[in-house]
């Protein structure tokens, strides 16, 4: 039996989607959960503190700003890791998991396989009429479809070796947007692979958490897109499919595992 910390950043929506996700995550293998709020002005807030009288299985970080993708699961993947779980599992609040999810990603690593350092689930809100639709779905069906080295970063789990041989997400990519073409790609670098593994399913309502969270002026800025965008054209000398550069801005002193972060820390 594996241990697996499963992670999960929210910003607010509550009731519309953390609470349903957090229900939706079972597993046969051993099962803990970190929260991590970043920011939330709803009810989150509240609830969080509730759920540690009713469960064991729970920890939770309450965030007076918004850490952004890269530093949350960070901070996720070095507590699960420090903490000796095997395998840390990552995911939106805005997903909803297929009972089997877990133990199917759990099961593609248990392949011998040692060069898979990440595997996400498979969404298939496209074959749901409902989301609730996602519980019923016989993921044996899919056993027969193809991996794919497209990872969905809205849902993926690592292993120890990824932690070591690549390590920490580029927080200079913030709030969201490219720190996953910027992992897959380093994954690449390092001649280790990332797949989407059909039988682990789950429904993503898409993007909620940023489309529904407001920053002062509206959604999350375009602006902040664009300079994710070039950040990245000059990390790696082109856009996600175009990458001219095998080290970061084409420094050779600069390793696969270098980080905006680490730099600053020098």
């Amino acid at each position: 039996m594996s241990k697996v910390l499963t992670v999960i950043p929210t910003i607010n929506l509550w009731k519309e989607y953390t609470e349903p996700c957090l229900k939706s995550v079972i597993s046969n293998n051993t099962l803990k959960f970190l929260i991590i709020d970043n920011g939330s002005v709803d009810e989150t807030k509240e609830e969080l503190p509730k759920l540690l009288l009713k469960r064991d299985d729970i920890d939770y970080v309450i965030n007076y700003e918004n850490w952004g993708c890269a530093r949350t699961w960070n901070y996720g993947m070095k507590i699960g890791f420090e903490d000796g779980f095997d395998y840390v599992l990552i995911l939106n609040n805005d997903v909803l998991l297929h009972p089997n999810c877990v133990d199917r990603l759990v099961e593609r690593f248990q392949r011998k396989d040692p060069d898979v350092v990440l595997v996400s689930a498979m969404d298939i809100r496209g074959e749901c009429i409902v989301p609730s639709d996602i519980f019923k779905k016989d993921d044996k069906e899919k056993e027969k479809v193809s991996e794919s080295e497209n990872p969905n970063f809205a849902a993926f789990m690592v292993n120890k070796k990824f932690w070591k041989k690549v390590g920490e997400f580029d927080e200079g990519f913030f709030p969201a947007y490219f720190e996953d073409n910027d992992m897959h790609y380093r994954i690449k670098l390092a001649g280790l692979k990332a797949v989407c593994y059909p039988p682990a399913l789950f429904y993503h309502y898409g993007s909620r958490t940023q489309n529904d969270l407001r920053y002062p002026g509206g959604l999350v800025p375009s602006n902040q897109f664009l300079k994710n965008r070039d950040y990245y054209i000059s990390k790696w000398g082109g856009m996600p499919g175009q990458e001219k550069f095998i080290h970061p801005f084409n420094d050779k002193s600069k390793s696969i595992k270098w980080t905006k972060q680490k730099e600053e820390k020098l």
